[in-house]
């Protein structure tokens, strides 16, 4: 059976990502703050952000970005990446948005998957994102810096280009005409994802696609506009990128950025700018609900907590709505649909364990992944689990260089397979209860077991290596943990606190191993296959503590 949105079928953009977003800020008071940055205090308002973007643009032709490049954007949130964001668009060039928190090993090999020609960062990241554009071949006079101490740069502070004289040059203000591409078809943004399986992955998001989501997230919703919203959530993560960021400023809202979460910071942002909208991820959830520093006297203001990434426990959204006097929705994603398929609404008695009914133009189906048959619709309680099966205008295009994985995912009828088990009501509002795919989830983030299993392969002494999801004490994220087989010839052998500095010095904090354990070898079948599901019994732990 296929599931369909009870909502309005809607006009979709037809023309680039900066090209909406620029025509419709264009009604809101150009006065308000689209972005504040409070870690600069740097902002833009409406009336100013399309001249911004634009003399960015014509500054990035002029420095040679032509359509179908692809710039890594390896910023914090701020005004520079709204204003880049929109600036490539306008240049028919993709940007791939990088993890300020990835290390170098991993940026260059999102580089190199997506053939980018450019890095833009920031003197607080520098170090990282110059070695990243080395590891990858870049010329350093390819980095561009944002801020004022290009010292950041050590050795290299002469070489890279400055956002200042990159983007405050004194060349023609625009765009020589319009690029020629076509939304429908032409990438607007390769975020990474590993999909059901295997290593990360870019995504091809065209135009289409991300404007598409933004007007369907923007519908389902139907908040009041010119909220004033929190944005502590990284960019580089497409559900913030496309819900707070493209979504702010479709809605009109002031967007007040913060680097990173940390409670006390963002009580006090809460509190001195009266943020109205919060999106958050379900650690973040916990901290609302019950940390003494979350005071609901200074959060007064918020009126909707919005969570997504990960599961968000009832009894937590249910103890932020009482505690703080808001509401609170969860919504669900995936980066291959933009990502918003599924999500909650305002002022309706959907089930707090859901995650609501499909956005406007999304279809689903609930498939048994045995017999590959839709499980049986209900009238009152809700269905048998079964996998979710997704399709509309905001699905990827594909995965970049990687057709066996796209036919993996998406399959001839054009259905994405999510990996993700659910059940569904009579209403249509869809409930996560397991996963078929690998990927696990800690703070919101994808871990991706196969990467940091070819990461353990290339230590000395390690003949095989797995890795499975460990629950967090008190949450619903997971940490990965090795099982690890010492090689016959390794002597004594790696030992676990070498193992586990190894992948620390290699990889983003939320990748970091909890715990190893060797053992005599990892499950497989015949042909070579892990067997995942029976990897659970050989972890000596049943949770771990949070970091």
């Amino acid at each position: 059976m296929e599931y369909r949105s009870a909502d309005p079928d809607l006009d979709l953009p037809s023309g680039r990502l900066d090209e909406y977003l620029l025509e419709v800020t264009a009604r809101f008071d150009p006065g308000r703050v689209a972005v504040l940055d409070r870690s600069t205090g740097r902002s833009v308002t409406y009336g100013d952000l399309p001249g911004e973007v634009s003399r960015l643009a014509g500054a990035l032709q002029r420095w040679g970005i032509s359509p179908s490049d692809v710039v890594a954007v390896h910023l914090p949130n701020g005004v520079e990446y709204a204003v880049l964001a929109l600036a490539l668009s306008r240049c028919g060039a993709a940007m791939t948005p990088v993890s300020i928190v990835g290390t170098a090993e991993e940026i260059s090999r999102q580089l190199t998957a997506t053939a980018a020609v450019a890095v833009v960062t920031d003197v607080r990241v520098a170090a990282v994102g110059v070695a990243a554009a080395e590891a990858a071949g870049l010329a350093l006079s390819r980095v561009v810096m944002v801020g004022d101490d290009l010292s950041a740069a050590g050795d290299c502070s002469a070489e890279v280009t400055s956002w200042t004289s990159l983007a405050g040059g004194d060349g023609p203000d625009d765009v020589a005409g319009d690029v020629p591409v076509d939304p429908a078809a032409a990438a607007a943004c390769l975020p990474m994802s590993s999909g059901t399986t295997g290593l990360p992955k870019p995504v091809w998001l065209t135009h289409r696609a991300l404007t598409a989501n933004v007007v369907q997230f923007a519908s389902a919703l139907d908040w009041p506009a010119e909220q004033t919203t929190l944005a502590f959530l990284p960019f580089s993560h497409v559900y913030a990128m496309s819900t707070v960021l493209f979504g702010g400023l479709a809605r009109g809202d002031t967007i007040v950025t913060m680097p990173r979460f940390h409670v006390a910071d963002a009580v006090d942002v809460v509190e001195q700018e009266q943020v109205t909208m919060a999106f958050i991820v379900p650690p973040v959830a916990t901290i609302l609900a019950a940390h003494p520093s979350a005071d609901p006297d200074r959060l007064h203001s918020l009126q909707l907590v919005i969570s997504g990434a990960a599961p968000l426990d009832p009894a937590v959204a249910r103890a932020i709505a009482v505690r703080l006097g808001v509401d609170v929705l969860q919504g669900y994603g995936l980066t291959e649909m933009a990502p918003v398929t599924h999500v909650m609404r305002p002022g309706t008695r959907m089930p707090l364990d859901s995650v609501g009914t499909a956005v406007p133009g999304v279809v689903f189906r609930v498939v048994d992944p045995v017999s590959g048959v839709d499980v049986d619709p209900v009238e009152q309680g809700r269905t048998a689990p079964g996998e979710l099966w997704v399709r509309g205008p905001n699905m990827m295009s594909g995965y970049v260089g990687a057709p066996e994985a796209t036919a993996v995912i998406i399959d001839e009828d054009g259905w994405l397979h999510t990996g993700d088990m659910v059940t569904v009501d009579a209403a249509g509002c869809v409930t996560i209860v397991a996963r078929l795919k690998e990927l696990l989830k800690c703070h919101g983030y994808q871990v991706a077991p196969a990467e940091l299993e070819a990461l353990l392969r290339e230590y000395p002494g390690v003949s095989d290596a797995a890795v499975v999801g460990v629950p967090v004490e008190d949450s619903t994220d997971e940490r990965p943990y090795a099982l690890v087989v010492r090689g016959v010839s390794a002597g004594s052998g790696p030992s676990e606190e070498g193992l586990l500095q190894y992948v620390a010095d290699r990889t983003a904090r939320y990748k970091h191993l909890a715990g190893v354990t060797f053992v005599d070898a990892v499950p497989r079948d015949p042909s070579g296959k892990m067997r995942r599901r029976d990897l659970s019994a050989l972890v000596p732990v049943t949770s771990v503590p949070a970091r």
